[in-house]
């Protein structure tokens, strides 16, 4: 059984964004979630994930934070929620 979570209202792929500081737990999502349905944009620190969100041109259907690493869920949550 597959799994696609592309919008099925307008067909467009999923924007994600990933937030972890540790390369191969960030890589690791990356390759869990790679379909042509999402585009997945990755982020290393607080600061990157910060500017992806705000200089991107569409927003962020699916987040994914990782809480532990320093000032991520302090600065990138509000961003994100807008």
């Amino acid at each position: 059984m597959s799994c696609s979570l592309k919008c099925s209202a307008c067909g467009k792929a999923l924007e994600h964004s990933a937030v972890d500081d540790e390369f191969g737990v960030a890589h690791a999502l990356a390759f869990a979630l790679s379909n042509p349905a999402r585009q997945l944009t990755l982020a290393f620190s607080a600061d990157e994930a910060l500017a992806r969100v705000t200089h991107h041109s569409q927003s962020f259907d699916v987040v994914i934070i990782d809480h532990r690493c320093e000032n991520v869920g302090d600065r990138v949550s509000p961003a994100v929620r807008g």
